[in-house]
C-alpha cells in the first residue's frame, strides 16, 4: 500500500512539473523550434554532399584519402555546381562526390582559391539538383542560433546546432583575405567545405577550420562569411581563378596592444604600414612607413585583417581612396590597384630600399631572407629585421 501511495504521488509531481502541451508555453515553444529544426534538416541534407578526394603524394606512391562536405549551388543544364574548400580538394587526383542518397557521381574541378580556402567543383547528372537558399552574412549578429551539416568522420548528413561566438574573426597569418565566423556548433574533421546555416535554413557560411590541439572539436570553429564566399564562387565559375587587387603594403594591426607599445603608438584602430614593396601601388603613391591607414573609400578599417579583405574585393586597376593618419595629420590619396603577384613572386620581392620606406621612427627595416634567417639562426623568416638607425633616432 506505501509503495502505491508513493508512486501515485510521484505520477502527480510529475503531471504538475509537465503539464498538458497545450498549456504549456514553454515546451510549446520548444517544440516550435524542433520542428525549425526538423524542416531544415529535411530541407538542406539533400544538398549536402560528402567529398571523398584522393592526393597522390609527390616523393612517394602512396596516395592519401580526404572526407568532407560541400554545399550544392545550382544546376545548370547536366552540369550540377558545388562549392567547399579549397584544402578539401587542392593537390587531387581524383574526387568523388556522393549525395545523401548514396549516389556517387565522378567530380570535376572548376577553380580554387587558396587565400579564401574556397573552390567550386562540379559533376554531371541528369537527375534534378536544387541548391542551397543563401543569406546574408551582413545580417548575422553574435548569439544568433547557427546550425550546421556535413560528414564529419564520414557520418553522412550529421545535423549540430549552436550559435555565433563571435564575427570578423582573423586567422593568425595576414596573408590570407579572412573574416571568419566563430561558432560553438560542433565540427569536426569531414564537416569541412560544408554550410553554415541560420534559423531560416539559410546558408550564411562555409564552414573551413577549427581551433584544436586534438585536432577535433573543442567548441572553437570558423566559416567563411557566405557574403565574402559568394564574391569568390561567381569569380571561380567564370574565371576558374581569382585575380585580386593590390595594394602593396606589409601591415600591423593597431588593435594589437604589442604593436602599440613597441611602435609607442596609443590609437587603437588602424592597420600601420610596417614596409612597402618596391613598384607596388603604394610605392608610386605618398604612402610612407609608419602611416596608418584608417579608411577604404566609405569602408572603416580598424585593423590589418580588414584592410586586407578591403582591398581583396577589388579588381585590379580599380581606383580607391585610402584615408590615412600621417604624423598628427589625416589625409586622403587615390591609388589604383594593381593585380597582386602569385606567392612565388611576392616571396621574392622586397621593401623598396629608400629612406622613406624603410625609416620608422629612425631606424631601417627589412624582410628576413632564408640566408639571413639561417645565419641568425631563426626558425623562420617571419618578422622584420633593423638594419640600421640614424645618428638622431627615438628607435634608438
Amino acid at each position: 500500500m506505501k509503495r502505491t501511495i508513493v508512486s501515485l504521488l510521484v505520477m502527480l509531481s510529475i503531471f504538475c512539473i509537465y503539464p498538458d502541451n497545450n498549456t504549456d508555453s514553454s515546451i510549446k515553444s520548444a517544440i516550435d523550434i524542433q520542428n525549425v529544426f526538423r524542416r531544415i534538416a529535411k530541407d538542406m541534407i539533400p544538398k549536402v554532399v560528402r567529398i571523398e578526394t584522393t592526393v597522390s603524394e609527390t616523393k612517394t606512391t602512396q596516395k592519401s584519402m580526404k572526407t568532407g562536405s560541400g554545399i550544392i549551388m545550382e544546376q545548370s543544364g547536366g552540369e550540377v555546381f558545388v562549392m567547399t574548400n579549397h584544402h578539401m580538394v587542392s593537390g587531387a587526383s581524383k574526387i568523388e562526390i556522393i549525395t545523401s542518397e548514396d549516389k556517387q557521381y565522378e567530380g570535376e574541378l572548376v577553380g580554387l582559391d587558396e587565400r579564401t580556402d574556397l573552390a567550386v567543383i562540379k559533376f554531371k547528372s541528369n537527375d534534378k539538383f536544387e541548391g542551397a537558399e543563401i543569406g546574408k552574412s551582413s545580417d548575422v549578429q553574435v548569439g544568433d542560433w547557427v546550425i550546421v551539416i556535413g560528414n564529419p568522420f564520414g557520418f553522412n548528413g550529421s545535423f549540430t546546432v549552436g550559435i555565433v561566438s563571435a564575427l570578423g574573426r582573423a586567422m593568425n597569418s595576414t596573408a590570407n583575405a579572412t573574416d571568419f565566423i566563430q561558432t560553438d556548433a560542433a565540427i569536426n574533421s569531414g564537416n569541412s567545405g560544408g554550410p553554415l546555416l541560420n534559423i531560416y535554413g539559410k546558408v550564411i557560411a562555409v564552414t573551413s577550420w577549427i581551433y584544436s590541439s586534438t585536432g577535433q572539436n573543442s567548441g572553437l570553429s570558423f566559416a567563411i562569411p557566405i557574403d565574402n564566399a559568394m564574391l569568390i564562387y561567381s569569380k571561380l565559375k567564370k574565371d576558374k581563378t581569382v585575380d585580386y587587387a593590390w595594394l602593396g603594403v606589409g601591415i600591423y594591426s593597431l588593435t594589437d596592444p604589442n604593436v602599440r607599445n613597441n611602435s609607442g603608438i596609443t590609437r587603437e584602430h588602424g592597420a600601420l604600414i610596417n614596409s612597402i614593396i618596391q613598384n607596388s601601388p603604394a610605392d608610386n603613391s605618398d604612402l610612407k612607413v609608419g602611416d596608418i591607414i584608417i579608411g577604404v573609400n566609405d569602408q572603416e578599417i580598424k585593423d590589418a585583417n580588414e584592410l586586407i579583405w578591403a582591398i581583396s574585393k577589388y579588381n585590379p586597376g580599380d581606383k580607391v581612396k585610402l584615408t590615412y593618419i600621417s604624423g598628427d595629420k589625416t589625409k586622403t590619396v587615390y591609388i589604383t590597384l594593381s593585380k597582386r603577384p602569385d606567392s612565388k613572386t611576392l616571396s621574392q620581392t622586397t621593401p623598396q630600399d629608400d629612406n622613406r620606406s624603410q625609416s620608422y621612427l629612425g631606424a631601417y627595416f627589412s624582410d628576413i631572407d632564408a640566408p639571413t634567417a639561417r645565419k641568425l639562426k631563426l626558425k623562420n623568416t617571419d618578422g622584420v629585421i633593423i638594419t640600421k638607425f640614424d645618428t638622431v633616432s627615438t628607435a634608438r
